[in-house]
């Protein structure tokens, strides 16, 4: 197919389903669009969303409730059946969802948890932060009359984390507030030896007290009582000015409270303590997300994806972000290129977008399109809807 009815058929097929683009004429030379970044060095902003007139639905929506609390106990083990070597993450993954952080296990792999209840935990790479600043996706169409799903946790799965084992999963379809809330456990496997390390070696040389105050910490933190766990937390860092799994959940706790600053040093005085030590790497990449730090977060995220490559999926998104933001169009399309593949469930559509934005740069208009039309019909109600509609306009305009 010429190039110009190709890109022409996509423009079409976007028009079928967006009444709002429809309205609008480009201007003569549309300008391809920086992502919207949450920080200030972007110098760019979110696109308006469509007028109420344009939005209002033909039946009045019900308010949507929130689903009754559901509790789940179960354990993560090894293949062998023995404990795992240090507490394990637990999450929910849903659909085109975000993956939840539900909690944590305790010293013997047991775990006991609400569904959906608000942990304040600080978001990973897997609960992906968009481009525009916001946090996970539409959850699709499997919504009931009043837009409550009759099932909420329909395809929903749960899994363990750790860095340097890969998770089995368990179905959480179906299930019930009154069902037995004994889930089963979950199995963690190693996955091949990474350089990276999810324990760090500097907690073996802290002192008896220093290791009582970072325990006593991270209990305060559980409760949510900041203030104590950080007064706990910033003992056990004095006591060992090595201890670099204190200051990781130092950094946590100001990441969580948006102190981003105190974030910045706390994390960065534990990669200082352990290189290795891979999870204050991911923290850290958030920071420089936020603060539209885009060499940062591209250096951040480079580096924690060659401690291990497997078990931060997110981090080749904001590293592609990083990359398009510093105009390194190769870098970014090879990040981005690993997301897609990471990413199975297709939990964050906004991979395409991005994607599609980078080969429009490399002049490869026609993978371009096809990557924004993918995230069409990923996220046919994001705000950035419009402005595919340009670029494939554009795109279509260019090879007449």
């Amino acid at each position: 197919m010429p190039m110009g009815n190709f890109a022409r058929a996509l423009v079409l097929m976007l028009a079928t389903g967006f009444a709002a683009a429809q309205t609008t004429t480009p201007s003569p030379t549309p300008t391809v669009p920086t992502p919207p970044t949450t920080g200030g060095g972007g110098g760019t902003t979110t696109p308006t969303a469509p007028s109420a007139t344009q939005q209002t639905p033909q039946t009045t929506r019900q308010p949507q409730q929130p689903p009754q609390p559901i509790f789940i106990s179960g354990n993560v083990a090894l293949p062998d059946g023995t404990e795992p070597p240090d507490r394990v993450l637990i999450e929910r993954l849903c659909g085109t969802s975000s993956v939840r952080s539900e909690g944590y296990t305790d010293s013997k792999g047991r775990f006991s948890l609400q569904l959906g209840q608000s942990l304040q935990l600080v978001p990973d790479a897997s609960e992906v932060m968009l481009l525009d600043g916001t946090q996970g996706f539409s959850s699709g169409s499997r919504n009931g009359a009043n837009g409550q799903s009759a099932d909420p946790y329909l395809s929903c799965e749960l899994r363990a984390r750790l860095a340097g084992y890969r998770s089995s999963t368990i179905i959480l379809a179906g299930r019930r507030a009154m069902d037995n809330p004994a889930v089963g456990t979950l199995t963690i496997f190693p996955i091949l030896k990474t350089e990276g390390q999810a324990i760090s070696a500097t907690s073996a040389a802290a002192s008896k007290d220093a290791r009582k105050a970072f325990e006593k910490g991270i209990s305060e933190a559980k409760k949510q009582k900041w203030g104590s766990a950080e007064k706990e937390l910033r003992k056990a860092v004095e006591l060992h000015a090595k201890y670099a799994e204190a200051w990781f959940a130092l950094g946590k706790i100001y990441v969580d409270r948006q102190r981003l600053p105190e974030a910045r040093e706390a994390l960065s005085h534990a990669i200082a303590a352990d290189p290795q030590y891979v999870y204050p790497y991911e923290q850290l990449y958030i920071v420089a997300f936020q603060e539209s730090s885009w060499q940062e977060l591209a250096d951040t995220t480079d580096r924690l994806l060659r401690l291990n490559p497997y078990e931060f999926p997110g981090a080749y998104y904001f590293s592609g972000v990083a990359h398009y933001q510093l105009k390194n169009y190769d870098a970014a399309q090879k990040s981005l290129e690993q997301a897609i593949s990471a990413d199975r469930r297709n939990q964050n559509p906004k991979t395409h977008y991005v994607l599609g934005l980078v080969l429009v740069q490399k002049h490869d208009y026609q993978a371009a399109a096809e990557s924004l039309v993918t995230f069409a019909n990923l996220a046919p109600n994001d705000p950035q809807i419009p402005k595919v509609q340009a670029i494939l306009e554009q795109i279509e305009k260019a090879a007449r």
